[in-house]
């Protein structure tokens, strides 16, 4: 396992919900298995922090928002030096081939499905370039806003309502790791002494369980 045992920065025992989760101000763990840690500084090669999330979570139109601060008083002064991507709760992954190609201001809009029009209306958050060009078949992924957002009929013409794109879907929609789940690492370097997990979940609910880590191996096991 390439994680120091002692450089947990979020434990994972409990799951992470906006209306309690705190950030960490003591270097002992509080009720939300978060903690400030004293690592004096790095060196100039710093350090990579790993988030695991091992489970899909639960709660529609929930995003996670994690950063790594930094500060020389554990209490005040934390400034975020470190940002993973922004995660999305329930994303679903489809293939979708243009009959009127997409643009990238079409991201954030809903994709409206034609024969699931009353129920399928999730926010596009991302597609392949292909899908640029019509008739090039592309992925998509698009968050859930409900669970009838599933987009389960092949074939159905899908269009990002109030822009431009509209496609004729491939099979079935499915559930995607990509942007809602999984691991993540980003690298830093600090001269301050205490780092710590800033994490911002939106009003929906639990995001689920999540354990952040500090290591200096750069090579992550692969098994993980």
């Amino acid at each position: 396992m390439p994680f120091d045992s002692e450089l947990v920065l979020l434990d994972g025992s409990v799951a992470l919900d906006p209306t309690s989760d705190a950030d960490a101000i003591s270097t002992t763990v509080n009720a939300y298995g978060n903690i400030v840690l004293d690592v004096k500084k790095t060196a100039p090669s710093g350090l990579v922090a790993v988030m695991v999330l091992p489970t899909a979570p639960t709660t529609y139109l929930d995003t996670l928002t994690v950063h790594i601060q930094h500060s020389n008083h554990y209490a005040d002064g934390w400034q975020t030096i470190a940002s993973f991507p922004v995660l999305y709760a329930l994303v679903r992954e489809m293939e979708v081939t243009p009959t009127t190609a997409f643009l990238g201001t079409d991201i954030g809009l809903i994709l409206t499905a034609t024969t699931d029009s009353t129920s399928d209306g999730g926010v596009i958050l991302d597609f392949d370039g292909a899908l640029l060009t019509a008739g090039q078949k592309g992925r998509i992924l698009v968050q859930m806003s409900d669970a009838n957002d599933d987009y389960s009929t092949a074939a159905d013409t899908v269009t990002a309502t109030s822009g431009q794109g509209v496609g004729t879907q491939g099979v079935a929609a499915k559930l995607s790791k990509s942007r809602s789940y999984g691991i993540y690492a980003v690298r830093f370097q600090t001269n301050r002494r205490y780092v710590r997990g800033q994490f911002t979940v939106t009003a929906g609910g639990d995001f689920g369980k999540v354990q952040l880590f500090l290591t200096d191996n750069y090579e992550l096991d692969p098994s993980l």
